[in-house]
């Protein structure tokens, strides 16, 4: 298991090459850079000699792979640059962000597993009977809205007709409540189809004919074994859930104007703002390829077949 994860720890740095590399040379097809930018949003023109001052010291005009070494030799040393759109380190805005992504995440990963585990089993229980099709049709609606367009509407009628919550989110739990509902329901549409589906594959497979054969209660049967092997690959679907969430839902904090890191991204992309966005990439990837080893590892740990040195 050791050198399992040792093997997969190695395979992340030509990842993580890769993807800011990637990110970099494509920055650099854009048709401005952030001094232009940063004046633009001043509403000012600036002086060309000035600017080109600026853009000099800022290193923008050294070769692209110049500027990309320069950056990993800062970035190895935890130091990802200068946000030019909040004039202080990269590394601070993102800390100062990733708290209140990380509240998200909580909160709308809570509510997926507190309603999709219970009504996954209830459909495949009631599998072709009138709880079933009430609860296919919530998740196929749920599964078929766009989170920004469900994010409006909760708004509209929540924030604005019933004045109960507010439309911004704020740092705290009544501004959760909004941005946590809408970035759940979609996972929630979908981890209930997923589960319905194994639990019915499950089901109708030989080990389980045996144990009703055996005289083992259909209850026990469901609770011992189905259930744990039906969530198995749901673990996959949870891990890349973890990820989304935790790299910041870009559309659903955009929506509620609310102060995360998918927020901070987005904002970095309109500003042009390059280090900012590099510190983002190398968040992203890190949670991912962390998250994809977790996964990995949980799997092992729950499905001998899958463990090292067997099939």
């Amino acid at each position: 298991m050791l050198k399992y994860i040792i093997v997969r720890l190695l395979h992340t740095i030509p990842v993580l090459i890769g993807v800011t590399f990637l990110t970099f040379l494509l920055l650099s097809f854009a048709p401005s850079d952030p001094v232009t930018m940063k004046y633009l949003n001043m509403g000012v023109s600036g002086d060309a000699e000035v600017m080109e001052a600026e853009r000099e010291e800022l290193g923008l005009n050294d070769p692209l792979l110049v500027r990309y070494g320069r950056w990993v030799a800062n970035a190895l040393r935890g130091d990802f640059g200068e946000s030019v759109s909040y004039n202080h380190p990269v590394a601070e805005e993102m800390a100062r962000r990733l708290p209140r992504t990380i509240k998200l995440a909580v909160c709308a990963l809570a509510i997926t597993v507190v309603f999709s585990i219970p009504l996954g089993i209830l459909s495949a229980v009631y599998k072709n009977k009138l709880a079933d099709y009430i609860i296919r049709f919530l998740s196929f609606v749920g599964v078929s809205m766009p989170s920004f367009w469900l994010g409006m509407l909760l708004i509209y009628f929540f924030a604005i007709k019933l004045n109960l919550l507010p439309s911004i989110s704020g740092n705290n739990v009544i501004g959760l409540i909004l941005p946590s509902i809408t970035l759940s329901v979609w996972m929630t549409a979908t981890y209930i189809r997923r589960l319905r589906a194994n639990i019915l594959e499950e089901i109708n497979k030989d080990y389980v004919t045996g144990l009703l054969s055996k005289g083992i209660p259909q209850w026990k049967v469901n609770l011992k074994h189905v259930l744990p092997n039906a969530l198995l690959s749901i673990i996959t679907m949870f891990g890349m859930s973890i990820g989304g969430v935790l790299g910041g839902a870009t559309i659903v904090e955009t929506v509620f104007s609310y102060q995360g890191v998918g927020k901070m991204a987005a904002d970095a992309v309109t500003a042009r703002d390059y280090n900012l966005i590099q510190g983002y990439v190398v968040w992203m990837a890190l949670i991912f390829v962390g998250v994809n080893l977790a996964v990995d590892i949980l799997y092992r740990v729950l499905d001998p077949r899958l463990r090292l040195g067997g099939e």
